[in-house]
C-alpha cells in the first residue's frame, strides 16, 4: 500500500468528521501526512479525527503521520485540549 498525503477539506467540524472517519480509517496506515492547509473551519471534532486516525496508525504498527500546512488553528486547538503530541510539523 503506497503512502499518500491526506488533503483534508475546508470544513473539519462535528458536521463533517464522521463521514471522513468512516472513509479513511480503513486505510489509516497508508496516510503519510495530514495536509490541513485547505481547512478554514475547525472545531475540536477535527482535532479528534486526526488524533483518532493517528491512533489507528499506531494500532496497525505504522508511524503516526505528521500534520502539515497548519496556519496555527490546529496547534491552538491541541493546546486548548492539552494534546501533548499533536503531530504538527509545519
Amino acid at each position: 500500500m503506497q503512502a499518500e498525503i491526506l488533503h483534508l477539506p475546508e470544513r473539519l467540524t462535528l458536521a463533517t468528521v464522521a463521514a471522513l472517519h468512516r472513509e479513511h480509517v480503513p486505510n489509516a496506515a497508508s496516510i503519510a501526512a495530514f495536509d490541513v492547509s485547505a481547512v478554514r473551519e475547525w472545531d475540536s471534532a477535527g482535532v479528534a479525527l486526526i488524533q483518532a486516525l493517528r491512533t489507528e496508525q499506531r494500532r496497525r504498527d505504522a508511524s503516526p503521520a505528521p500534520v502539515i500546512g497548519d496556519g496555527g488553528r490546529f496547534a491552538a486547538l491541541c493546546r486548548a485540549h492539552r494534546i501533548t503530541d499533536p503531530g504538527s510539523t509545519a
